[in-house]
């Protein structure tokens, strides 16, 4: 008897280890929301045995006196000197939409000049701004040396990898401004499963529909389609506490392998 009390017991806990809370947002994707491109012009300093001598590079030796200016150095004798030290870059990153001000996004950092390994190297403060040319970011840090060693980042659900390409910076960005989209083209938006499930596509459906009441509707084992009326625009809000709504599911690594 005692035998059996235990082995239902085990039974019960192996499986609830199977069902796990997670986050919608970490479930789908959302048709009509691309993340957001910024770029912005930089230096990088400290690196090793460049031989560039900036007195053949304008925009470099501009860049760098305008910020020791900034930084009240207005010493005329730099101008004499000659860095073989640094570069100009381009730093390039992606803004997802539901990020906010504080979140960190990896950036990658191309000499403009004939470099090609940064490496060791420290990109200094660098302004990112999108297409609106308003700055969304600011990218600070020192460049890796290689893409030959991944990692991983491991959260309390899963482990992602990183694959780091060379002059990559992981988390090398902070977010200062969040982007807002205004409008929509009929207040309908798209959620797209990363996997095709139709049971959790409506488990999703119905959990939206309890805090908004008709707005979710399954079109199929993939995709939700989520109609706003018209006095009820899309907006982060909206779209911020439907990513954070919470289901239970099984077999979350499936579903989360793939992003």
């Amino acid at each position: 008897m005692l035998f059996l009390k235990m082995f239902f017991i085990i039974l019960c806990i192996g499986t609830n280890s199977m069902i796990h809370t997670e986050k919608i947002k970490n479930l789908i994707n959302i048709k009509e929301v691309n993340n957001i491109q910024l770029i912005g012009y930089g230096l990088v300093i400290g690196l090793n045995d460049t031989k560039n001598k900036i007195s053949k590079f304008p925009l470099t030796t501009q860049k760098l006196y305008n910020m020791l200016s900034d930084l009240n150095i207005n010493d005329k004798k730099f101008k004499n000197f000659q860095f073989k030290n640094i570069t100009s870059v381009i730093v390039t990153g992606n803004l997802p939409y539901f990020s906010h001000i504080g979140d960190k996004i990896d950036v990658i950092i191309s000499s403009i000049e004939n470099l090609k390994n940064l490496k060791n190297g420290i990109l200094l403060m660098t302004p990112l701004q999108g297409i609106d040319k308003k700055i969304y970011a600011i990218a600070q840090g020192r460049v890796i040396e290689s893409c030959k060693n991944n990692f991983n980042i491991i959260t309390k659900r899963y482990k992602k990898k990183y694959i780091l390409q060379p002059n990559q910076m992981h988390s090398g960005a902070i977010i200062q401004k969040q982007y807002h989209l205004k409008t929509h083209i009929n207040n309908i938006i798209h959620l797209q499963l990363r996997i095709k499930n139709i049971k959790i596509a409506k488990k999703i459906s119905n959990i939206i529909n309890s805090y908004y009441s008709g707005i979710a509707k399954t079109i199929n084992n993939k995709t939700i389609k989520i109609n706003f009326n018209k006095n009820n625009n899309l907006n982060n809000q909206i779209l911020y506490n439907i990513q954070n709504m919470k289901i239970k599911i099984k077999n979350i690594s499936n579903i989360l392998k793939d992003q």
